[in-house]
């Protein structure tokens, strides 16, 4: 039979996915004094398995603490798109993913534009929440951009504040 995959489950396969990637690419590139540059973080979790799967802030904020080991984005950007538009864009790079390698990675594509619409709206309060605690957050407007456009834009912003920092 076909199983799926629990909440509990999911939530801890994100913690697992992001303590490993933590350990052998984000501490020692640290170390090494690299800067690094990731797609997602705890934010997503906190939107998606906290916002939509139901689990409170305290208990992701400690698997945060466990996971991380104290490292913690020194900025974050929020890519904002329209969740119609990010929907649609989500399910074309989907489909270019199946034609590509039959790897289907529309979970919660299938959940609808509702969803979206939410998942959207949690993740501007969660900026807004980093934002009022001192936290370093740049909100773009991404319906009409690239992802290199958004990437260049970003970059542009992280060179402005290494340089005051020098």
């Amino acid at each position: 039979p076909e199983s799926k995959l629990q909440n509990k489950t999911e939530l801890y396969l994100y913690h697992a996915a992001r303590a490993q990637m933590i350990d052998e690419i984000i501490r020692p590139s640290l170390i090494e004094g690299k800067m690094v540059i990731a797609d997602r973080f705890n934010d997503s979790t906190h939107v998606y398995q906290g916002g939509i799967r139901g689990y409170n802030k305290e208990t992701l904020t400690t698997l945060d603490e466990i996971t991380n080991g104290g490292i913690k984005p020194d900025i974050t950007f929020l890519c904002n798109v329209n969740a119609k538009i990010g929907l649609q864009r989500s399910n074309n790079q989907n489909a270019n993913r199946i034609s590509e390698n039959g790897k289907d990675e529309s979970r919660w594509e299938m959940e609808g534009l509702d969803i979206h619409r939410k998942i959207n709206q949690l993740y501007i309060d969660r900026m807004i929440e980093k934002k009022e605690n001192g936290e370093i957050v740049y909100f773009l407007d991404s319906n009409n951009l690239s992802i290199s456009e958004m990437v260049d834009i970003a970059l542009d912003k992280i060179y402005m504040m290494l340089s005051f920092t020098d």
